[in-house]
């Protein structure tokens, strides 16, 4: 269980760093954007590039924890690159997304971390989804993309299979909504976010 709990503690230390802490990452680099043209994207790579070197010390710390405990599987590593692919993907676009609107509206990371602690608790990275399927509570994970971008890239590090084939497609429905949206906040408010900072 403790694999699974420190695995799943780990990716979403990731995903709520892209949501809430990409929110400071124009406001961060205010400096820079007002004095030097650089592409504003600069400072989107820079913040995901941050939370990607956060997440791969966190998986060091896994996989010894699995040599302790006779569970580690090079080819599970190996499988979960294409979900971590997809993770670091959907990232991107909640960095997107947190960046311009927490520069819009300053306590947009604030409000979101009061969103996402309750989302935590229906989330199945403490527990496993098989104490919800016992309990015909299925529609708590369901109905939860983030589930999904957790599970495509635990699945694989703890059982050294492929995730379920509709975990990849939930995935990748969520990141093209996720896109579609980031693509709009940033069309509206990338011309005029100089003048917000």
């Amino acid at each position: 269980f403790l694999p699974f709990l420190i695995t799943g503690f780990v990716i979403w230390g990731f995903l709520l760093s892209s949501f809430t802490e990409a929110g400071g990452a124009f406001v961060g680099a205010e400096g820079y954007i007002k004095q030097f043209s650089y592409p504003k994207q600069i400072y989107l790579l820079r913040a995901l590039v941050t939370y990607s070197i956060i997440l791969l010390v966190g998986f060091c710390a896994i996989i010894p924890m699995q040599i302790v405990f006779g569970r580690f599987s090079a080819l599970g590593w190996l499988m979960a690159i294409p979900g971590l692919t997809l993770l670091i993907v959907a990232a991107l676009a909640h960095i997107v997304i947190s960046a311009y609107l927490g520069t819009r509206f300053r306590d947009w990371p604030y409000a979101l971390t009061g969103i996402l602690q309750v989302i935590f608790f229906v989330t199945p990275i403490m527990f496993p989804i098989k104490m919800l399927q016992e309990k015909h509570l299925d529609f708590v994970y369901r109905y939860n993309p983030l589930y999904y971008l957790i599970d495509i890239v635990r699945h694989p590090i703890l059982t050294g299979t492929f995730a379920p084939p509709e975990n990849y497609v939930f995935t990748l429905l969520y990141i093209a909504a996720a896109w579609a949206v980031a693509i709009v906040v940033a069309r509206k408010l990338d011309n005029r976010l100089v003048f917000l900072l």
